[in-house]
């Protein structure tokens, strides 16, 4: 597919920029884009779908899928639904001791960096990451992998550093910076690399500045209301049966 000049208009979400479009999408030559067609052939003749969200996560996006149009099978919002823990046969010991530390540091003190399961960096983004975060001169941070990082962020009253690694890490990206006010997304040079400059200033805004006090007060809001939706479905999902 040739490159787009313009951003994509998609109803209920932001303009969408060439490059933070998922690589499946950009060749149509590929047989993942082939089986993504046949995907959404597929949707088509569903009696209906189940979206892990809610409303006040993706306003604009609920008006647009609660729309009613000819072929489209009906869109259910069913979230916020987040595994909020392990069974305790499967946590370590070291587990155990990282999550006794988190809980003994004060709130908003510690930077959480997550590359996602699939997520590689490159030698170059690998030693800016590490001169970032030792220039931005935080206390502490810690590394791990997890792909769910978005929902965990809402039930963890965690703001976000955005950095874009993988497939739809750059939509959500954009949605969590530029459409919910978040996260602080990180820029790129014109080879891709986020430079230890930006990393920094990025940490230290998050950390310390204006922007991050109002993305955590804004992810405080959508703690609140993921917490106030789950409630109804656990009491909606306690009533007695009237049969």
């Amino acid at each position: 597919m040739p490159r787009l000049p313009d951003p994509v208009a998609v109803p209920g979400c932001l303009p969408i920029d060439w490059k933070d479009l998922p690589e499946l999408v950009k060749d149509r030559t590929t047989e993942g884009y082939r089986s993504l067609l046949q995907h959404l052939k597929r949707y088509e003749k569903a009696e209906g779908i189940l979206v892990n969200s809610f409303r006040e996560m993706k306003p604009e996006a609920a008006v647009v899928l609660k729309e009613k149009r000819p072929g489209r099978p009906p869109v259910h919002l069913v979230g916020p639904l987040v595994q909020t823990g392990r069974p305790s046969s499967s946590s370590s010991p070291e587990e155990s001791l990282c999550l006794k530390w988190l809980d003994e540091q004060p709130d908003a003190s510690v930077l959480y960096i997550s590359f996602g399961s699939l997520g590689v960096l490159s030698r170059d983004q690998m030693k800016e990451m590490a001169l970032g975060l030792r220039r931005a001169a935080i206390g502490s941070f810690g590394w791990s992998e997890n792909r769910r990082t978005t929902a965990s962020s809402e039930a963890a009253k965690t703001t976000l550093r955005a950095t874009c690694l993988k497939e739809e890490q750059r939509m959500n990206a954009l949605m969590l910076a530029e459409g919910r006010k978040v996260a602080l997304r990180a820029k790129e040079d014109d080879d891709g690399v986020v430079r230890r400059e930006q990393i920094a200033a990025a940490v230290r805004e998050l950390m310390e500045g204006e922007e991050g006090r109002v993305a955590r007060a804004k992810v405080r809001q959508l703690q609140e209301a993921a917490a106030a939706k789950a409630m109804v479905k656990k009491q909606i999902l306690a009533m007695p049966s009237t049969r």
